[in-house]
């Protein structure tokens, strides 16, 4: 026990010097980070004047250019909400006792939490590469070429060219958080391959004291669900709905961009975790083993109060009744052992992220909002 208290000591010494975590920034840029905070705000207030029948702002289609924007900024919400969460996800890993020493060496919390640092300074690098720029103009050039038919249709006035502007802009943002969910992701994937994780069966997250990394990635999901949520929405409730002349004339190419969200947001989501699973699963093999080791001696106690009933005295049967119920409460704390770092929780909030977006797919979608629609009206 004195020798658990003098490791403990440094370790928790340690855990308040973690400085490189808590000073993580996903965005180094000042500039950038005001631009990504601001830009969905002034999304969403420029709503009220694009619809106004009497603006000065006559954007064409302009229903359904409303939503596109509501979506985008959304977007942009749940991505500074997930940027603001990265520091706190990775000190927590730590603060737990999830990574227990670096892959391949002997375990040692002192190389441990230098090696750990340094990876957190990598992220922040890799967030921070300036390919997040050509990424963003990638992002911006396929906003552009979607844009350039409409243009020769409609023509080059000044109102046109301001929402070209303004959606190639907000697709460059869009371009520079899709890096960042990359990154992510792939900084999620290699953490096991670094390091040794421990898996804590019996931690109150049912997910071994993992949930952080299950969070993180449900965030990246979630960002890419919105457009989900904006295609899907427009091919179920637009044609109930006074614009539906938008809606089918838009159906089946919103049908197939619709793939795109659906299947990232998946990949997103379980992709990254995939190495993490795999350490789960060994653990969970390993600690079967003693499981299997434990139930043959709960077997093998009970049999010897069973054929001993009447030879043991009170003190020896009360030993052997206490050591058998001992034996019991651990092998049913660790029957359930958990494979993916998620729970219901973070499962419950996928699958509600992506209803809509796989009804809509599948067809479904339109049916149900129909119904809906008619029991509303009846009531």
């Amino acid at each position: 026990m004195k020798k658990d208290q003098k490791i403990l000591k440094p370790a928790l010494a340690e855990v308040d010097q973690f400085k490189p975590i808590k000073s993580i920034k996903p965005i180094r840029s000042s500039v950038l980070a005001w631009v990504i905070r601001v830009v969905p705000i002034l999304m969403v207030l420029a709503l009220p004047l694009i619809l106004w029948e009497n603006s000065p702002l006559q954007v064409p289609g302009k229903e359904m250019f409303s939503t596109g924007l509501f979506a985008a900024a959304l977007a942009l919400f749940v991505f500074q909400v997930l940027m603001d969460q990265i520091s706190i996800i990775f000190v927590t890993l730590w603060r737990r006792g999830s990574i227990a020493g670096v892959k391949g060496q002997e375990k040692s919390l002192k190389k441990a939490f230098a090696s750990y640092s340094q990876f957190i300074l990598e992220v922040e690098d890799q967030l921070n590469n300036k390919y997040q720029w050509a990424m963003g103009v990638v992002f911006a050039l396929l906003v552009l070429v979607w844009y350039l038919p409409n243009l020769l249709i409609l023509g080059k006035g000044f109102i046109i060219l301001l929402g070209l502007a303004v959606e190639v802009f907000i697709a460059m943002l869009i371009g520079m958080v899709v890096w960042r969910m990359v990154s992510i992701g792939w900084q999620v994937w290699r953490l096991p391959e670094k390091y040794d994780l421990e898996i804590q069966v019996v931690h109150p997250d049912q997910c071994g004291g993992l949930e952080p990394l299950g969070n993180l990635c449900l965030s990246n999901a979630l960002i890419l669900a919105v457009a989900g949520i904006f295609l899907g929405g427009w091919i179920s409730i637009g044609p109930i709905t006074e614009y539906s002349e938008y809606a089918t004339a838009y159906t089946p190419v919103f049908r197939v961009l619709l793939i795109v969200p659906i299947v990232l947001s998946f990949i997103s989501f379980l992709l990254p975790l995939w190495t993490t699973h795999r350490v789960m699963v060994a653990k969970k093999a390993e600690i079967q083993m003693r499981l299997d080791e434990l139930a043959k001696s709960i077997y093998a106690e009970s049999t010897i109060l069973l054929n001993q009933t009447y030879e043991l005295d009170f003190t020896q049967g009360d030993e052997r009744n206490n050591r058998l119920n001992l034996m019991r409460n651990v092998y049913s704390q660790h029957q359930k052992i958990p494979t993916w770092p998620i729970n219901t929780t973070i499962i419950s909030k996928f699958i509600a992220a992506q209803a809509m977006p796989v009804l809509s797919f599948i067809g479904v979608g339109d049916p149900v909002v129909k119904i809906l629609n008619q029991f509303f009206k009846s009531i």
